[in-house]
């Protein structure tokens, strides 16, 4: 199983929530696993141009005016890694926050992960997000990125490994026909929580 690069959660919203509540939301839920937000990195323009990049001290992010493509380094507690990424994404009329985890943080070469119990993994902390956070659905897989507006977002995961879409009281999770790796064949299923 060599796959390298990235493994991804997108975590994606409607327009007509707050980002700032839910980038809150999606934090605090990381820290109450036992993650710690440790850095913070953004543009102070939208052109990137004039770059601030500063520890963060009690999980507490303080950003000083406008902010552009925030970038937050935290501690992988809540995964059994070192650390990972939330980036945020804004998009026309929707926004989301990729989280960006390295391949060789959740399957280290001499580790004893293996793909199905590290899927099952980022599915139930996804799942578990999705009740602190009520996103519109979330994708977890290798290089994925945010520009699918929720709106276009269907019940069929040909193209993903796994997509949850959040319903009210319960949560549609799909498997594709690959793992997260890209490359590994699962079988296709569809499964629904109740939350």
């Amino acid at each position: 199983m060599a796959a390298g690069g990235y493994i991804n959660i997108a975590q994606v919203f409607n327009d007509n929530g707050n980002i700032q509540d839910k980038l809150e939301a999606t934090l605090q839920y990381f820290v109450k696993q036992g993650s710690t937000i440790l850095k913070v990195k953004y543009s102070k323009d939208a052109d990137g141009e004039n770059w601030a990049e500063r520890e963060v001290t009690a999980n507490q992010l303080e950003i000083d005016g406008p902010c552009y493509y925030l970038s937050i380094e935290i501690s992988g507690e809540i995964l059994g890694i070192n650390i990972f990424f939330l980036t945020t994404i804004h998009e026309e009329g929707f926004f989301g926050f990729l989280i960006n985890i390295e391949w060789e943080e959740l399957f280290p070469e001499n580790g004893k992960n293996d793909l199905q119990s590290t899927t099952n993994q980022l599915v139930k902390n996804t799942a578990n997000l999705y009740k602190e956070t009520g996103f519109a659905y979330s994708l977890i897989g290798h290089e994925l990125e945010i520009e699918i507006h929720p709106d276009d977002i269907s019940g069929e995961s040909d193209s993903f490994p796994v997509v949850l879409i959040g319903a009210e009281e319960k949560l549609e999770i799909l498997y594709g026909p690959f793992c997260i790796d890209g490359l590994t064949e699962q079988k296709a299923k569809r499964e629904v929580v109740l939350i």
